[in-house]
């Protein structure tokens, strides 16, 4: 897997580029370190963080290199401002795209920020946010500045009023990159996902798919009730004569649970199928 390195500071101070005032974030814990290949000893993990933004608290998932360290200040207010920027387009007309019931967009390094069009300069990365105020839930793969670093952010709104009882479901993206053996390019695989939630016993499964890909992914999750954290450590991996198994960390976002965003990882030491989900509650089948 190309290594995965923070965002440089000129890029947070490109990101950043937002009128509301965010705060310091905190550092909310590790939830999974990878060891790397026998050949390079790493320090990439996931870990949740939490922020305030315009009044909303939000909390992150992000994968990263330096895992050990705490983040330098400006990276989650950041990032952050980034799905902000998303948002407001979302209500203005900006230039994105729309993908399923959200909005997605190119980041780029110029003033534009982002964009709709795939073949523009300087691009870094892609976006995708779904929903605004309490609602927000989005999404960050960013392969790299000048191809040289990876970073994969998702985050919402902090979860309030989880529901005590009931089944509920979840749709939305799907956004996966591969790195193929020996390769530095990645591979990159768009789709969709559904979870069916009971947070009445704390238990869900889940289901992702990739458009135009044999490639599936599915597995059963346990749901923290009070923090709206779920996992997942043995989802399964499908494919023509591959079979592999997957972890998710994720979150739930918003009042009752609305929202939904997670990264996943295959299960190997140097993790080379990379992804991130956002979405939102779409039906609550029983009382």
């Amino acid at each position: 897997m190309k290594k995965l390195l923070l965002a440089s500071a000129s890029v947070l101070t490109l990101i950043s580029a937002c009128t509301k005032e965010v705060e310091v974030a905190d550092r909310a814990g590790i939830l999974q370190k990878f060891s790397g290949s026998e050949d390079e000893v790493q320090d990439i993990g996931i870990e949740r963080l939490t922020t305030t933004f315009g009044g909303q608290t939000i909390v992150a998932n992000v994968m990263r290199e330096g895992i050990s360290e705490e983040l330098p200040a400006g990276f989650i207010e950041g990032a952050v401002g980034a799905f902000a920027a998303v948002a407001e387009a979302m209500i203005t007309g900006g230039d994105t795209t729309q993908i399923g019931e959200g909005m997605g967009a190119f980041i780029t390094e110029d003033s534009a920020m982002i964009t709709s069009d795939s073949d523009a300069d300087d691009i870094f990365g892609a976006i995708y946010t779904q929903g605004s105020g309490e609602d927000m839930v989005g999404v960050a793969i960013m392969p790299g500045i000048n191809e040289e670093a990876i970073m994969v952010f998702a985050a919402g709104t902090e979860v309030s009023a989880m529901p005590a009882t009931g089944e509920f479901n979840y749709e939305g993206a799907n956004f996966a990159i591969e790195f193929s053996e020996g390769d530095d390019l990645a591979d990159e695989h768009i789709g969709s996902f559904m979870a069916d939630v009971n947070f009445g016993t704390g238990e869900g499964s889940i289901g992702l798919d990739f458009e135009n890909e044999l490639l599936s992914i599915d597995g059963d999750f346990t749901v923290d009730t009070a923090t709206g954290i779920f996992v997942g450590d043995k989802l399964e991996m499908k494919s023509i004569g591959i079979f592999d198994t997957a972890t998710i960390h994720g979150n739930f976002h918003g009042v009752g649970a609305t929202g939904m965003t997670g990264i996943y990882t295959n299960n190997i030491a140097d993790p080379n199928f990379i992804g991130a989900i956002a979405g939102t509650q779409v039906l609550d089948v029983v009382d």
